[in-house]
């Protein structure tokens, strides 16, 4: 070993290299004894003529500290002077010290360093190196440069979520609510996820807490998550997923038929009066009553519309929101004419409150054989002799058209005239012709008419 380097060889003081610019001390260079290394360096090894700075690690955390290492070659001068260097993250250049050198130091030799430490104070990458200088301030060297990443250690943190309800109808709304711990203002996304794609919503959280309301017109199942991606004091954070589940919409749809008497057929079940449903958006049923229904003898309901202008009596609809079918019916009585002879107006089903006209096409049916029929008038539900009746349907109708039977009755007689009181045409009593037969003179012959014949 160089002799002029053997009076180094104690406990050196501790020298702390600081730059003061309104911060803490940044760069400390610790030269206790000469560090005898048994080991490889840890860096570049030193070549002839150079001088080398290494360091145990090139990543620390902020206000956290690496050892650093100096080594520069013998060339021969009792004492050396020394100069760092480090660039800041921020673009500027420190040096240590500000002014004039450390030293004076011995050269290290064969496997020793001069041992320092690097305390990093500033988030970001810092560049070192070395110069060093002899006692008549001329430089021998300039080292290496060697980069250590100071990395501020962020806390953990949490981000907690609530949907309600978690199964919804189509469009309903859904509300999201959650928070962060600790309790930051900053930024969330909220991530909805699906078979069909991802959405993404970005609103603010403010001191800790968010919500977002929501609707969705696909059906389907949904995972909903919330994420923030952290700031410089804290790491970011996503929740668990939730599920979601959207329904289709459903509608009331009311379904009924006037009168409430009658029946009707829904998607094939029949259904007395009314029925009501909550039915899917966009599903499709059929609706359907009889045409005619008849209730009992003489009374009939006929099918006129559904309650929207539908005059067909079965249908189908879509269910597309809230709704409601009516089907409607008109009430009919039935008028019963009977009559043995001509032909009657009026017979047949007539709306409750009609007014009907009753009328035969003729009142007197003449016959060959000197036989004739005479309508007499009207028996059942109506009365009356004239052809022509009026009635108001409020019920079944049972009308009766009577007729009498006449013959006609033919006289001659060599004595006297002869007339017969009620004309040639007489009625038949109980199945038998009878006549009043009057003679001009003062006296009267009665005789049953089928005796004249």
């Amino acid at each position: 070993m160089n002799t002029s380097l053997t009076r180094y060889l104690f406990p050196l003081l501790l020298i702390i290299l600081a730059f003061i610019s309104g911060s803490n001390a940044l760069l400390h260079l610790e030269a206790q004894e000469w560090t005898l290394f048994t080991g490889a360096y840890v860096g570049p090894a030193p070549t002839s003529g150079e001088c080398s700075i290494w360091s145990d690690q090139y990543r620390v955390p902020l206000g956290g500290r690496t050892t650093i290492y100096m080594w520069w070659e013998d060339l021969g001068y009792y004492e050396y002077y020394v100069i760092i260097y480090e660039d800041y993250p921020n673009g500027g250049t420190r040096r240590y010290p500000p002014t004039g050198y450390y030293g004076p130091y011995p050269a290290p030799g064969d496997n020793r360093a001069l041992m320092g430490y690097f305390i990093g104070d500033k988030e970001g990458e810092h560049h070192l190196y070395f110069q060093v200088y002899t006692p008549a301030g001329r430089l021998l060297c300039t080292s290496n440069t060697i980069s250590i990443d100071v990395i501020k250690e962020k806390e953990p943190s949490s981000i907690s979520l609530s949907v309600s309800p978690t199964t919804v109808e189509k469009g309903e709304t859904v509300l999201v609510t959650g928070s962060i711990t600790p309790r930051v203002s900053t930024s969330v996304t909220i991530k909805i996820s699906s078979s069909k794609g991802v959405i993404e919503k970005s609103i603010s959280a403010v001191d800790g807490y968010f919500s977002l309301s929501f609707s969705l017109t696909e059906i389907g199942t949904y995972i909903i998550q919330a994420s923030w991606s952290g700031n410089e004091d804290y790491v970011g954070a996503a929740s668990k997923p939730v599920s979601l589940k959207v329904i289709p919409k459903k509608y009331p749809v009311d379904v009924s038929v006037l009168p409430s008497e009658l029946s009707i057929t829904i998607d094939g079940r029949n259904y007395g009066g009314s029925a009501s449903f909550e039915w899917e958006e966009g599903s499709k049923h059929t609706l359907s009553v009889s045409k005619i229904i008849e209730v009992k003898e003489g009374v009939r309901y006929v099918f006129l519309k559904w309650s929207d202008g539908t005059t067909s009596p079965s249908r189908s609809i879509i269910v597309s929101g809230p709704a409601s079918y009516q089907a409607v019916f008109s009430k009919e009585f039935y008028v019963d004419v009977e009559t043995a002879y001509g032909d009657v107006q009026g017979v047949g089903w007539h709306s409750v409150g009609e007014s009907v006209r009753i009328k035969l096409s003729k009142s007197l049916i003449q016959f060959e054989n000197d036989t004739r029929m005479v309508f007499s008038g009207w028996s059942g539900d109506a009365t009356g002799t004239d052809t022509e009746v009026w009635i108001k349907v409020d019920k079944p109708y049972k009308i009766r058209a009577n007729w009498k039977k006449q013959y006609k009755v033919a006289t001659s007689s060599k004595l006297a005239s002869i007339s017969i009181e009620g004309g040639e045409w007489q009625n038949a009593v109980l199945g038998h012709p009878s006549g009043l037969i009057s003679l001009e003179k003062a006296f009267s012959y009665k005789m049953f008419l089928e005796d004249l014949k």
